[in-house]
């Protein structure tokens, strides 16, 4: 990692000594679609930008400056994704990159790891990368592949089979050698192993052809329907939201805002019914619950004035006692006075003595009169009470009891029901606000439940969104054009399998740090120092050539699968020379056109090394990016025979053809017919021009 680290130290500081935020203008623009906040416009440019694709960028337009990113570069067409809509066309604009951005966002991923502020796992990538032996095999099982009508050859199967058996595996093929289609049907294989898959590519118009693949073999399967492919991040490829809208992200909220919005409908109307139902059964059951209550009170009462009558009794029965010594008490003194004073002494009536007794007496007994006639009031009240309770109660279930028949149930079907009800509309309530918060939450839900993601390194590396994903499998695609630091990262994502696919002929990974250069900043350069220098196919030339040894041999490599048979024709080089001279005569995208025929050159005899194929076709792009600065001076495509002339010679030089039989082939180029001269003098350019250039053959 500190290797890395330096690297892409080195490299940022290269590209801002070369005016690391560098502006150009492109002009011409049209608006060609809505991909979620970004309104996306295709430019045309004076020459081919080396700009990665999601790389944010300043736009000004008519004075006004937005937030943008490059979504995709193809020859000199630009796409950029701008954060507002400035209507069908735009006919000039300036771009401001912050070229270091991306190469410092991953230096920064770096240190946070070295430090430890961030934790990854870095088995897959040390495997990858050779530092930790990984295990290989070939899968022998069933592959559970969909049944489609496109068929895969053995070249296919046997890669899909090493990669379900290996840790690490690599699948090399030259264009045409069906590379897309044997991913999307490993994609498929993993998948159908219940494994999370992330496929990343160098650009945004790569990761939506695999994409796009993989859509149209799963468009039946629930995974697609349910939007467990995921494309993150800008489309490239136009047609793809299209045809496969729920593989986008917008796609895909859509679909599930409709579910859930349809659901949260269901539900709300489920709700409003079952409260429907549940309203008239409270009444019920409070009519229920006061009638029982009143019968309660009644109950009291009735051993309250019970207790009241018993007091009454008591009482009564103290005042007659009462009474009844006050009346021998008023006897006694009545002898006392009638009796002599010999009478009284000897009887001991003393009737000042049996006075001051009957007094107490009378005393007592009016106590008693009194207690009797507050039990008798308490026992009068408690009456009252009781009669009002009795009317009470029989209007109570009189009330229910009418209620209960409106309703159909009996009290103890009222309460149970009224208790399931209750329960239905918590649930219901509860899923209703878990629908809620899910709708405003919808992305990360779509993040969360992918099953199979598709995006840039770019985005695999920074995204935020991305941070705390996990994946089974790593599919990297177009490995030659990923920067290794890049690459080591990417690897961290997955858990179980990182599968490295490339064409290994192709060019490398872009870097401005070359040793001695003066390449501007968004200029294509071809070498770069370090670890931005090479690719994955650098790390690991020496296995990929022993397994392309060993299958000329008719021998097994268990890790690396080549793709040598053609899934699609490829016209030859005749036609391919005859159909890029009517695309320079129609002056239309003459750098995309160099490209298509040097890519179809190397198909056919790809006998040249590796290093001379990316000279070639630096070469290749370098007359092209001429010819259009040429023709923008006024200069006629009549007039560019020498050009024409070079470009087919690179053809001839890449196919391993001699110079005489290419002279024949020159004049299907163009209507134009190069004379000896104009042909000595393309020759000479050619060697100059080889001469020139960086590198080995």
């Amino acid at each position: 990692m500190r290797g890395f680290i330096q690297t892409l130290t080195d490299e940022i500081e290269a590209i801002k000594q070369g005016s690391g935020g560098s502006t150009w203008t492109v002009f011409n623009g049209r608006f060609i679609r809505r991909d979620g906040p970004l309104f996306v416009y295709l430019f045309s440019t004076e020459s081919a930008l080396a700009l990665i694709d999601d790389l944010p960028t300043a736009v000004e337009i008519d004075g006004q400056r937005v937030e943008g990113q490059v979504v995709s570069v193809r020859g000199t067409e630009i796409a950029v994704g701008i954060e507002r809509d400035f209507g069908p066309i735009i006919e000039q604009v300036h771009l401001t990159a912050d070229l270091p951005y991306l190469l410092q966002a991953l230096k920064d991923r770096y240190q946070d790891i070295l430090s430890g502020h961030r934790a990854i796992r870095t088995s897959l990538s040390q495997k990858l990368f050779g530092t930790i032996s990984a295990t290989t095999g070939i899968y022998q099982g069933p592959l559970d592949l969909p049944a489609v009508p496109s068929h895969l050859n053995d070249d296919q199967r046997e890669a899909i089979r090493k990669a379900l058996g290996s840790e690490v595996s690599f699948i090399w093929g030259l264009p045409g050698t069906g590379k897309t289609k044997t991913v999307s049907f490993l994609a498929a294989a993993l998948l159908s192993r219940n494994l999370r898959v992330l496929i990343v590519s160098q650009t945004n118009l790569a990761a939506d052809q695999a994409l796009h693949s993989v859509a149209e073999l799963l468009n039946s399967s629930p995974l697609y329907q349910e939007g467990k492919l995921l494309r993150l991040g800008a489309i490239a490829k136009e047609d793809l939201s299209h045809l496969f809208p729920m593989v986008t992200m917008g796609g895909i909220a859509e679909t599930l805002r409709h579910h859930l919005k349809t659901r949260l409908a269901q539900l709300n109307s489920q709700l409003l019914q079952v409260r429907s139902e549940l309203a008239p059964l409270p009444e019920a059951v409070t009519l229920l619950s006061r009638a029982k209550e009143a019968d309660r009170e009644m109950a009291a009462t009735l051993a309250d004035f019970a207790r009241a009558k018993q007091e009454v009794a008591v009482a009564q029965a103290r005042q007659e006692r009462a009474a009844d010594r006050v009346q021998a008490c008023q006897e006694r003194l009545a002898r006392a006075h009638s009796a002599g004073r010999l009478k009284r002494l000897f009887l001991g009536l003393n009737p000042a003595h049996i006075q001051t007794e009957l007094g107490l007496l009378e005393s007592q007994l009016a106590i008693e009169e009194n207690t009797v006639a507050a039990a008798r009031e308490r026992q009068s009240q408690i009456a009252s009470a009781l009669d009002h309770l009795t009317g009470v109660a029989e209007l109570l279930v009189e009330q229910a009891t009418a209620k209960l028949t409106e309703l159909g149930l009996t009290a103890d079907q009222v309460n149970a029901r009224t208790l399931s009800l209750s329960r239905q509309s918590e649930q219901m309530t509860a899923e209703i606000r878990a629908l809620e918060q899910e709708l405003e939450s919808i992305r990360d839900k779509i993040l969360r439940e992918a099953r199979l993601m598709a995006t840039t390194l770019t985005q695999a590396t920074i995204s935020q969104e991305l941070e705390d994903q996990q994946f089974d499998a790593l599919i990297l695609d177009e490995a030659n054009l990923a920067p290794m630091p890049g690459v080591y990262y990417a690897a961290t994502k997955a858990s179980q399998k990182v599968i490295i696919v490339g064409d290994f002929r192709q060019l490398p990974p872009i870097s401005v740090a070359a040793s001695g250069s003066s390449q501007q900043p968004g200029r294509v350069c071809q070498t770069a120092p370090g670890w931005l220098a090479r690719d994955i196919v650098d790390q690991l030339e020496e296995r990929l050539q022993q397994a392309a040894e060993a299958k000329a041999r008719g021998q097994v490599e268990r890790a690396v699968s080549l793709l040598n048979r053609a899934a699609r024709d490829y016209p030859n080089s005749l036609e391919v020379q005859t159909a890029l001279g009517h695309a320079f005569a129609a002056q239309d995208r003459y750098v995309e056109a160099v490209h298509a025929f040097l890519n179809a050159a190397a198909l056919h005899r790809p006998s040249r090394s590796r290093k001379t194929i990316h000279l070639l076709r630096g070469v290749g792009v370098e007359i092209a990016q001429r010819m259009e600065r040429s023709l923008s001076q006024g200069i006629k495509v009549e007039d560019l025979a020498l050009w024409l002339v070079l470009l087919g010679w690179i053809g001839l030089e890449i196919t391993g053809e001699t110079r005489t039989s290419g002279e024949q082939r020159f004049k299907a180029i163009n209507s134009h017919d190069a004379g000896a001269e104009q042909m000595a003098r393309a020759m000479q350019t050619f060697d100059s021009l080889m001469a020139a250039s960086p590198g080995p053959r």
